[in-house]
């Protein structure tokens, strides 16, 4: 896998600094990143991350997580915010996917990953990201922010099938 794809795969999607700068100033915060923590009681090593993002008319910028088959997680720690464009939940898992996705208008990009401990190094594992999926402006013709709103949970990207053929 090439570099930049490997930084995709471990970091998340890359967004041009303008695209990050106007997603701030909305208040719509989300963050892909993963860490690796201890956790003491069940004396073993995990992944932690963090359900994030949120969206307004124009854009919208989302991470969830589930099992590597693509089964939700129960969340280790729901977080409740007056803000509704920030965190929403913790999870933690020795393995799972990351799902994230950014809209503008009617574009999105998708990025699904799939990660997983491994070995030691000075006492704390590594882990492993590899890219499941990934596609830059599928389009979704419905309004899913407005007149639309009822489909919200069942309308999926279409993506170009010559888009995809390149990127394969």
């Amino acid at each position: 896998m090439d570099k930049k794809l490997a930084n995709m795969a471990q970091r998340g999607l890359t967004l041009p600094e303008p695209t990050r700068k106007e997603l701030r100033k909305t208040g719509i915060f989300c963050r892909a990143t993963l860490a690796i923590v201890y956790q003491q009681h069940a004396k073993r090593w995990v992944l932690r991350g963090e359900e994030s993002g949120g969206a307004v008319a124009s854009f919208g910028h989302y991470v969830g997580f589930t099992t590597m088959t693509g089964q939700s997680l129960a969340w280790m720690q729901r977080v409740q915010n007056f803000m509704p464009n920030g965190i929403h939940a913790i999870v933690i898992e020795p393995e799972l996917c990351r799902v994230e996705m950014y809209r503008f208008e009617n574009t999105y990009d998708v990025l699904i990953t799939k990660h997983s401990i491994f070995g030691l190094q000075n006492g704390t594992p590594q882990f492993k990201s590899s890219i499941a999926f990934f596609r830059r402006a599928g389009t979704l013709s419905t309004e899913l922010w407005g007149k639309d709103s009822a489909f919200r949970g069942g309308a999926m990207p279409r993506f170009d099938l010559a888009l995809r053929m390149r990127s394969s």
